[in-house]
């Protein structure tokens, strides 16, 4: 079991990572090679054994979240969730709710 007591351990809890997916992690359909090192260290492949929080950005919006979380798991050979896959429209959903009364 791992001894979550430690201080860089603590260190790491402080921390999470934002990444633009187009052009940082992905080209295209092309996962770029180096962000794959990178998203094994972030998913627990790492001198701690701990996962690190990170969410993906792109101001592409011509799918819905869940397709495009479904796209990204696909090139990035790795499970994404919604959560962590905001487009640039992403926050206007709340907004929909909100203000349809008004509309």
């Amino acid at each position: 079991m791992q001894d979550l007591s430690g201080e860089k351990v603590d260190a790491a809890k402080e921390i999470a990572f934002v990444f633009d997916i187009d052009g940082v992690l992905v080209h295209g359909d092309r996962f770029i090679p180096e962000g794959q090192c990178v998203l094994e260290i972030l998913n627990g492949e790492n001198g701690l054994s701990i996962k690190i929080p990170h969410i993906f950005l792109t101001n592409g919006s011509g799918k819905p979240e869940l397709a495009g979380t479904q796209q990204l798991s696909k090139i990035l050979h790795a499970l994404a969730s919604v959560d962590q896959f905001i487009q640039s429209h992403t926050q206007c959903e709340h907004w929909q709710s909100t203000m349809a009364p008004y509309w």
